[in-house]
């Protein structure tokens, strides 16, 4: 089966994995990343869980998702851990981030305000399309296209954005690139 890293906490100690369709996690212990367990069915509802971001604390999730009973059309969902650590059941993010298209990828920042995501149903230049929102009043504010020269016509995806440093990397299927899809940074 096609395994994939798909997302790693900002502290470096939980490693997300995509795995036989659902979201796996592994932690580091004595300096040694520990058989993965999967994430519990609150998290993997759907026939498909794609991608996965973590906030720093560890307490909450960002992850694409089918809904129960689809094998297409990504929506982007979150869930959190209650008091006693278990995760909650997720709940999508709504209209205003999720489209009719797919979102995939989410990449939240490190205070769970901010997030990266693509998109192929949101007004944009290509197939996926990277988009900026902001967590504002308790509510996600309207997705922002990032533009050129990050989206181009090709499909624009996997945007990894560290705070600290400014620096982003992103996979694109450019007509100039090497191969399918291709890293590129910013």
């Amino acid at each position: 089966f096609h395994k994939a890293v798909v997302g790693i906490s900002p502290d470096n100690t939980q490693l997300i994995i995509y795995k036989k369709q659902k979201l796996w996690i592994s932690l580091m212990k004595d300096g040694k990343w520990q058989k993965p367990k999967k994430l519990p069915k609150t998290i993997n509802f759907g026939y498909y869980q794609r991608h996965a971001s973590l906030t720093a604390d560890g307490n909450t999730i960002f992850f694409s998702a089918c809904n129960k009973g689809q094998k297409e059309n990504y929506d982007i969902f979150t869930s959190t851990k209650d008091a006693e650590g278990k995760w909650t059941p997720a709940v999508s993010l709504g209209n205003v981030i999720n489209s009719r298209g797919d979102e995939d990828s989410p990449e939240i920042s490190p205070d769970g305000k901010v997030m990266y995501f693509a998109s192929g149903g949101h007004t944009g230049m290509g197939g996926y399309d990277v988009f900026k929102t902001q967590f504002v009043n308790g509510t996600w504010t309207q997705p922002i296209n990032l533009g050129y020269p990050i989206n181009t016509p090709a499909d624009d995806i996997f945007y990894k954005w560290h705070p600290e440093t400014g620096v982003a990397y992103f996979s694109s299927s450019r007509v100039e690139g090497l191969g399918k899809m291709d890293i590129y940074v910013v």
